[in-house]
């Protein structure tokens, strides 16, 4: 299993040690985030596997920090496994967790395995970088077009990347902004959902006009479309010019 990378919404010192811990011991990085409002920044300014979520917090509860995310998710097509974590096992909690928006629900004290069987089900051990079957529903069911998309889209990605790393050195939040937003919505088209999420980071960064996450995004950024250049290369390259007219 390749590290993940665990957002942890809790405000427990003793909860956090423990779940920080067991992470830890198997080579997982964990970001600590005290309340809701603080899961949402982090989620926003960072890219995660999955978020642990507690229901019981201070400022925004599990269930409303659950609510807000994947309503800005509705904006990136990206789904980032949420699996709640509550003290009061009750019947009827997971149930109400599962309408809320988690994908699923563990009771405290943490069990280390079935936690780690939780995460293991709910994170893709490799996930592709773009999803061909979703892309070409995109487009119509039209694989020429696709085809030319991805190769458009090829010969953009290093002037966009370069106004989005341009606009992070000079500090200018209004260009990030107008920069990330361009390249989200090409990377949409290609459901490359974590690099549109990254996009989307960076381009929340600007409007808010806050680049303190900005560099460390943008390397992210770059490891992404890194991994997602040859899956548009061979999308560009699957249809022949004879099959394309």
């Amino acid at each position: 299993t390749r590290p993940w990378r665990i957002l942890l919404a809790e405000d427990s010192p003793v909860n956090q040690k423990l779940a920080c811990r067991l992470l830890e011991k198997r080579g997982h990085s964990v970001t600590v985030a005290p309340d809701g409002l603080a899961a949402i920044a982090a989620w926003e300014s960072q890219s995660f596997d999955a978020i642990l979520m507690d229901v019981q917090m201070p400022k925004l509860d599990g269930f409303q920090t659950t609510a807000a995310i994947r309503d800005r998710e509705k904006t990136t097509g990206h789904h980032i496994p949420i699996i709640a974590m509550t003290a009061h096992a009750m019947s009827g909690d997971r149930e109400r967790c599962l309408e809320a928006g988690m994908d699923d629900y563990l009771s405290k004290p943490i069990d280390a395995n079935r936690l780690f069987e939780t995460l293991q089900r709910l994170i893709p051990d490799c996930p592709a970088p773009l999803d061909r079957a979703a892309a070409l529903a995109q487009v119509g069911d039209d694989p020429a077009l696709l085809a030319e998309l991805a190769g458009m889209i090829l010969n953009d990605l290093p002037i966009m990347t370069a106004a989005i790393a341009t606009a992070i050195q000079t500090g200018n939040a209004h260009d990030l902004d107008r920069a990330a937003h361009k390249l989200k919505g090409s990377l949409a088209i290609l459901n490359a959902t974590r690099a549109v999420t990254l996009a989307q980071q960076l381009e929340t960064a600007g409007r808010e006009n806050n680049l303190t996450h900005a560099p460390a995004l943008l390397q992210e950024l770059e490891a992404a479309l890194a991994e997602l250049t040859p899956a548009l290369r061979t999308l560009q390259n699957s249809i022949s010019p004879a099959a394309a007219t």
